[in-house]
């Protein structure tokens, strides 16, 4: 069996990690709401998936990132009751050869897996609509030392790498500062530090310790030297207000200084990962998705106050108006269609316009005069024009994965 001693450190992710590998036994699982994927396969560790920053994949017991199993035990992912938002799970990141890999759910939805594993080694697993949402389960041989991570790891798009290259350890670094919030980026400090903790590893046979992957860099921030006009809005998608439970603000900056003006918070309405906004003709109003939810919310740009907030598919994830006569366009990326929504303080929807089968529209472009509208479509890897007049669909296929944004070159 095996036991590590760890110093305190950042983020209770890192603890738990050391703590988890000293067992997995079936017992202490949460099996109580399981459903299998194979019957008669009962679960030894679960990962929820949920909205919080960093923790997209959480241990309902430790509240970390990534379980520990043995060799033959099965995993559970599934949705939380927190998350307000469909997802998939999928493979990014598994040991060469291991059985009946990768895992992928075509759409998001709320189903769940268990899944057994029998091969030592990490399998790091995503979302496809949110593609950032990291969690995994090393899969620990007792009898060898340290945490088995592997000897080859093949990756999403079929390269394969040994698990002591360069790129794979520069992938578990990704891994633990994604999933840790207080390891990330803050321009606050003068250095980032990314102090990482003493847990050995065993990759191609070989014990290293985890903590060889810290890294430390200097921050520095330049304040634009040309001063702006008017105001630039950000999405301060991750960010925790105290009263809310859901992450996330609209953040106003005066061009003319460079500095944070005011936070459009949505407290009330618990506004969830503000994603992409959108003014109206006018200015008067700013259309905000929210993108690990369902709804888009409408707030004055003068005040912040909320005038709407409305439910109008899977994961809108961004928002444009028709130059022409203001009408709303709301990419829905957990579904295959795009939102017509009456504009103003309370939009409504009109109708819904698909872009094609398995498509997840993401970051669309109005042209400038109106007649077209181009969807990038993520899960299929394909580009959507849609003549806005007619609002009849010519589907180009592009080739790749992720297609999320568009704009003039």
């Amino acid at each position: 069996m095996k036991t590590f001693k760890t110093p305190p450190i950042a983020g209770a992710i890192m603890m738990a990690l050391a703590s988890t590998a000293v067992s997995a036994n079936p017992d202490t699982a949460n099996v109580d709401d399981a459903i299998l994927s194979v019957p008669g396969l009962m679960p030894s560790a679960t990962l929820e998936m949920t909205d919080n920053p960093g923790l997209w994949f959480k241990d309902p017991i430790d509240g970390d990132a990534l379980v520990v199993i043995k060799p033959g035990q099965a995993v559970h992912i599934k949705m939380s009751e927190e998350t307000r938002s469909q997802h998939t799970i999928t493979s990014l990141l598994w040991p060469v050869g291991a059985k009946d890999f990768p895992v992928d759910q075509e759409k998001p939805s709320d189903a769940s897996i268990t899944k057994g594993l029998d091969k030592p080694g990490l399998y790091v697993f995503t979302c496809k609509v949110h593609p950032y949402m990291f969690g995994a389960v090393v899969v620990d041989d007792p009898d060898t030392k340290g945490l088995d991570i592997g000897s080859e790891l093949e990756l999403v798009t079929g390269v394969k790498v040994p698990a002591d290259s360069d790129i794979a350890k520069k992938l578990l670094r990704t891994f633990f500062v994604v999933t840790t919030p207080s390891l990330w980026r803050d321009y606050r400090e003068a250095e980032w530090k990314v102090n990482l903790p003493d847990i050995p590893l065993n990759i191609k046979g070989q014990t290293i310790s985890l903590s060889a992957l810290s890294m430390n860099m200097p921050n520095k921030l330049q304040t634009p030297k040309t001063p702006g006009v008017g105001e630039v809005w950000v999405n301060t998608q991750f960010e925790m207000i105290e009263g809310k439970k859901k992450p996330g603000t609209a953040t106003r900056i005066d061009a003319a200084n460079w500095k944070v003006v005011n936070k459009v918070k949505g407290v009330k309405e618990e506004m969830n990962h503000p994603h992409n906004m959108w003014p109206d003709n006018t200015y008067q109003h700013i259309y905000q998705t929210q993108w690990f939810d369902k709804r888009l919310l409408t707030f004055e740009r003068a005040s912040g106050k909320v005038t709407n907030n409305i439910e109008v598919g899977e994961s809108p994830s961004h928002v444009m108006t028709r130059p022409a006569d203001d009408i709303l366009y709301v990419a829905i990326n957990g579904g295959e269609h795009v939102v017509k929504m009456t504009g103003g303080a309370a939009p409504s929807a009109v109708k819904s316009i698909n872009v094609g089968p398995n498509s997840s529209p993401h970051g669309h472009f109005i042209t400038d005069d109106g007649k077209y509208m181009v969807t990038p479509n993520a899960l299929s890897s394909s580009v959507s024009v849609v003549d806005l007049d007619s609002e009849t669909n010519t589907i180009i296929p592009t080739g790749g994965d992720s297609d999320c944004g568009l704009g003039y070159a």
